[in-house]
């Protein structure tokens, strides 16, 4: 049996009540283009989800591979979504190198899905923290995918050093065994940060989601 789109959406938003309710966990809904599908396919998306107002759709992004579908075919899509209010990330400088999050750069994004090969190029990583553009990392999957070899080799305590702002994501949770308190666990024992420098990190999440402005507030009044 294959959902809508629309019993798609009601699904998950009902889910997020429930979470809500039962656990006092707050969560939004980003679409989601895959780069593989094309441009067109994603622009349908884009243009879905800005005509399709919803109070928890709050965002655009796109995954897939960066390495042959790169983020200027895919302007159009996002020019969508950022003219419907819409916050925007993308994929880019996991698989491939520096270029992808400096063509990342010129689409209307305010954060880059992993983003660490940045490290590559010192202008690159100077621009990012000028720009204050935000990197959603995830050194577990990093590691489990042999981007660097162990956690004490993955770039982020470096970026972060040089001003980068940084959050911790869990990429894909069952096919990693990654979880958002597992990241914060292994920045805890591979890179030393103590509670004051994790708060950090929770505050850039909270700064740099895309949901309305009084959410923040009273998420920021947990930290």
């Amino acid at each position: 049996m294959e959902l809508d789109p629309e019993e798609h959406l009601n699904g998950i938003a009902k889910g997020i009540d429930a979470a809500r309710e039962d656990h006092g966990i707050e969560s939004r809904i980003l679409f989601t283009a895959i780069r593989n599908l094309g441009a067109d396919q994603a622009t349908r998306v884009a243009r879905y989800a800005a005509t399709r107002p919803h109070p928890y759709v709050v965002g655009f992004q796109m995954a897939g591979d960066e390495e042959n579908f790169p983020a200027g075919d895919f302007k159009e899509a996002f020019d969508v979504a950022a003219e419907a209010g819409l916050g925007c990330t993308v994929h880019a400088g996991e698989w491939a190198g520096p270029e992808s999050v400096r063509a990342a750069l010129e689409l209307p994004v305010t954060r880059i899905g992993h983003g660490v090969r940045s490290i590559e190029d010192p202008a690159l990583v100077e621009e990012l923290a000028d720009r204050e553009t935000v990197l959603e990392c995830c050194p577990t999957s990093n590691v489990v995918l042999d981007l660097y070899p162990s956690y004490e080799d993955h770039p982020l305590p470096v970026l972060m050093e040089a001003g980068v702002k940084i959050t911790l994501a869990s990429d894909d949770p069952p096919y990693f065994g990654a979880s958002i308190g597992g990241e914060y666990a292994i920045c805890r024992e591979w890179y030393g940060f103590d509670d004051d420098r994790l708060r950090t990190i929770t505050c850039t999440a909270i700064e740099a989601a895309f949901c309305e402005k009084s959410l923040k507030q009273s998420l920021m009044l947990r930290v």
